[in-house]
Parts: structure tokens; sequence; C-alpha cells
């Protein structure tokens, strides 16, 4: 993969190259074309440890979809694809299971669940320079809860406005995510915990004007009665901040790639 600089730019294909853009970026990526066949890459003796790669990689992505569900609340947020990185964190994690074979090992993220504290959803105002002062977060897995620390939020010192919107307000929400096996007699990735999806709380603050003082708060988010948490699921909590501006009625809404989000802790 390449980058294309100069006067001379093209998105598209041309001759044994792609050309193309991502959000993300500005640069145009380039990419040439071709490699081994998809019949010699499943059926050739030489590609077998790539046919093992290829199979880990399915149960990453599985593990890394499966953890962007867990934090839906703040997606929206990201002001780049936070696909890649997730799963990158993900294949980290499988690439420390020692006990399991090349071709199935898990990806156990219960067992590493500091990894992915912090993750930011935002290269170009990250969380953390427009919250200068830590946001607190404690998870009570007895309970299936979370309680979060909200610091005093002053203008200009503990709080910046990158984008100037005249209110904001924080979003917070706890998921789950579960660790991944790979199931030999089906021959594919699963997850042990298929219920993740359940396991779910949202809070968020009112709207506030950005020259305001919000002061310091703790809110806890909790599952819903009933909901039952496995061994091998990690809750996560997820913050983010949204800036928002008056529509035509006067109803604020959020104005699109204005905020930022990260993910406080998993436990």
């Amino acid at each position: 993969m390449a980058n294309l600089i100069g006067n001379f730019s093209f998105t598209g294909s041309l001759s044994n190259l792609s050309a193309y853009k991502r959000r993300d970026s500005d640069k145009v990526i380039l990419r040439t074309k071709g490699g081994a066949s998809k019949e010699k890459i499943k059926k050739d003796p030489a590609f077998a440890l790539t046919r093992k790669h290829n199979t880990e990689w399915k149960g990453v992505t599985l593990a890394g979809k499966s953890f962007r569900m867990g934090i839906y609340a703040v997606k929206h947020l990201a002001d780049y694809n936070i696909s890649g990185p997730l799963n990158a964190l993900c294949k980290r994690i499988q690439t420390a299971d020692t006990i399991g074979k090349a071709g199935e090992r898990g990806i156990f993220i219960r067992a590493h669940s500091y990894l992915p504290e912090g993750f930011d959803l935002n290269k170009r105002n990250p969380f953390d320079g427009i919250i200068r002062h830590p946001v607190v977060c404690s998870i009570d897995r007895s309970n299936i809860s979370a309680t979060v620390t909200i610091p005093v939020l002053i203008p200009g010192i503990s709080f910046k406005n990158p984008g100037k919107q005249k209110f904001y307000r924080l979003i917070l929400m706890l998921g789950a995510v579960s660790d991944y096996v790979f199931d030999e007699d089906r021959k594919i990735y699963k997850a042990l915990d298929t219920n993740t999806e359940n396991i779910t709380a949202l809070a968020e603050t009112a709207w506030l004007p950005d020259t305001a003082e919000r002061p310091a708060a703790t809110m806890i988010l909790k599952a819903k009665d009933g909901t039952i948490l496995q061994d091998h699921t990690s809750l996560i909590v997820s913050v983010g901040i949204e800036f928002g501006a008056p529509d035509a009625l006067g109803v604020l809404q959020y104005v699109p790639y204005s905020g930022s989000a990260k993910v406080l802790k998993l436990g």
C-alpha cells in the first residue's frame, strides 16, 4: 500500500493499481491488484498457515463487531473508522493465547480487559483534550452496574469547546462483549455469551450552554433486572460528549462530527 502525492491524482482503477480515499484521510491510497487465487489459498498446502491466519481473523472481526455493539451509543461520535484499530486490539488479545493451537486461538477479552481501556474514538479532538479532568468509573459485576463520576466542568479550564458550538451534553453507556473461542465441531468462531446485546444501560446529561459551569455529578448505569452476566463476558463503560445547536424550531440537535468519545473502563 502507498500514498499518491504531487499534482497528479485519481481514484479508481488504472492498469494493475487501485486508488481510493478514506474519510479519515485526505490522501489517495494506492494498492496493487492480483495475488494468489482464492482456490489456491483454500487448497494449496503452501498456504496452510495462511488459512489458519484467515480463520483466526474471522474470530477477531466477530469480536471487534461485538465490541462496537457494546459502545453503540457513542460510536456515532467517532471521526475515523474505528473498526481496524478495534480489530487490532482483539488480534493482540488473541495472540496472547499461548494454549490454543494456531488457527484456533481464543479472544479472551475478559482476561485482558485493561487493553481496550482508554480507547479513543477521535483523532482530531480526543476526548481527554475536551474534558481535561478525569471522568472516574467503577464497575460492579454483581449488580451489573457502573458508577461514573463526572468532574466539575469549567469552560476554558477543565472543559474545551474546539468547534465553538453553543451547547453540549454527555452520554454514557454500559454495554458488554463476550469472549470468543473456536468451535472445533463446526470449524467456526463463536461467542461464549450470545446475549451480550441485552446487557445495556444508557444515561445522558441535560444540554448546557458552553459558557456555563457544570457541577460535578455521579451517574449510575444499571442493566435491567433479570439480566444475567456470565463469567466470560466483560462489561464496557463508554463516555461521549455531543455538541449541539438549535434547529429551525429551536430544538437542540447534535451537530454531526463535532463530538468525541472514548472507552472508560472494562470489568
